[in-house]
């Protein structure tokens, strides 16, 4: 994997500095969208009937899924993000040794700071679809290599094709997962899809790890669950209206800020350049005076000097004439 800063990549950007606005973003959402809870409820069942485990959540952000299956007694979390803001979010409710040896930072597209088969169980949840279609092949070899039993995802829906979603956020991308696993050799699951929005993916890296089975009763329920409160009150079209003013005016106040930033710093390097030009201006002039100044002492130094030799020879005249009158013969 590339070790590239994420600069390049707008999505990696985005996520980058705006993870704190998401969490209070995606906490007015749970009053519209039962999507979060429902996934809250599927992966703490699931895991809930998987054994002692350490796990990998992979893409972490503010925590949700750590702090909710760090309950669960049988569960070892782990989380890593790209995003600074992570660990700050995180210690409003980890204790610092717990964020230390449970959470890490890393830079985008990079080799993960991890041993081989170092997890029983890598997960994601919606962070796939905003990595980029060249970027997520080989994130997910490397989410292989770090897992020793198998890698679950709720992503976007199945596809046979990348697709760009939306330009919100950087970017959002429908991949083809199953068939990158298959190009990776890896046999990938689909299961019964839990809320409308996602597919449930189970991609099985050691078959002889036991492995948890998926209740389908669970995942139609929570389905249906999801439907009932997209039909009542007309919630799809409400939430989607919602959420696309938020994210146009999020994206607006972007521009006007990407805008203010490009004339701050038009203005700032037009004020270096009168500076450097007046800096420039008063060398010249220092120059100058320094060259007028040097003039003048030594337009003085040479009449100082033939004032003193004006003077000095007028002296020896008369001290000569002395000299010379000693010597004089008289007259009788």
């Amino acid at each position: 994997m590339s070790s590239k800063s994420g600069q390049d990549r707008p999505n990696e950007a985005y996520w980058q500095t705006h993870l704190k606005w998401y969490e209070e973003e995606q906490a007015r959402r749970r009053d519209l969208m039962p999507t979060y809870i429902i996934q809250e409820a599927f992966l703490s069942d699931y895991f809930a009937r998987c054994g002692k485990v350490k796990s990998l959540e992979f893409g972490c952000g503010f925590g949700r899924f750590l702090r909710l299956l760090s309950k669960l007694p049988n569960v070892d979390m782990h989380g890593v993000d790209i995003s600074p803001e992570s660990l700050e979010c995180i210690s409003t409710w980890a204790e610092p040794a717990w964020l230390r040896e449970h959470i890490t930072l890393i830079s985008p597209r990079q080799r993960l700071p991890y041993e081989n088969d170092a997890f029983d169980i890598v997960f994601t949840v919606s962070v796939l679809i905003h990595v980029t279609p060249e970027d997520v092949r080989s994130l997910m070899a490397e989410l292989v290599r770090i897992t020793r039993g198998h890698i679950l995802h709720l992503e976007n829906p199945v596809t046979d094709r990348p697709k760009k979603i939306t330009d919100y956020h950087g970017g959002c991308w429908a991949h083809p997962l199953v068939d990158h696993y298959k190009e990776l050799g890896v046999e990938c699951e689909v299961f019964p899809n839990h809320n409308t929005r996602q597919s449930f993916y189970r991609a099985i890296i050691d078959k002889t790890v036991p492995l948890p089975e998926v209740n389908p009763l669970v995942a139609e329920s929570l389905h249906e669950l999801d439907e009932r409160v997209s039909k009542s009150n007309d919630y799809t079209e409400r939430s989607r209206v919602i959420v696309k003013a938020m994210d146009d005016l999020r994206s607006e106040v972007a521009k006007v800020n990407q805008h203010l930033r490009e004339e701050i710093g038009r203005l700032l390097d037009d004020i270096r350049a009168d500076i450097q030009s007046v800096r420039s201006e008063v060398g010249n002039q220092n120059e100058a005076i320094r060259s007028e100044v040097a003039k003048a002492n030594q337009q003085l130094r040479e009449e100082v000097a033939n004032v003193l030799a004006g003077l000095w020879s007028r002296r020896l005249r008369r001290a000569l004439a002395r000299v010379l009158g000693v010597f004089r013969p008289r007259r009788e």
